[in-house]
């Protein structure tokens, strides 16, 4: 309807956005036109596509990447890329504390 109607609505009663699951995954393959087949932490496969951001920085994702993923709700084979590591997101850095005494 527009912002014209939806104003005078209390805030319970507006519609509200679905938010997406975000998923880390590792990218296994290109599939061209920006869309990549990603392998989640949880062995699911989804056909992901590039978020606006990424495209606008022209950020490059190739094979073995890992990846943020955002999955939609209704529809858990297709997401949207959100964020590129730079490395294996999994491991954990060592801290270093200084010498040993």
């Amino acid at each position: 309807m527009g912002k014209k109607f939806d104003k005078h609505l209390s805030k319970e009663k507006q519609h509200k956005k679905e938010e997406g699951i975000t998923v880390l995954g590792k990218v296994t393959e290109e599939l061209g036109s920006d869309r990549f087949r990603v392998k989640l932490e949880n062995d699911h496969e989804v056909i992901a596509h590039l978020s606006g951001d990424i495209r606008r920085h022209k950020i490059r994702i190739l094979g073995d990447d890992w990846v943020d993923v955002e999955i939609s709700p209704y529809d858990l084979t297709r997401g949207r890329i959100k964020y590129r590591y730079k490395e294996d997101p999994r491991k954990k850095k060592q801290q270093f504390n200084g010498p040993k005494k």
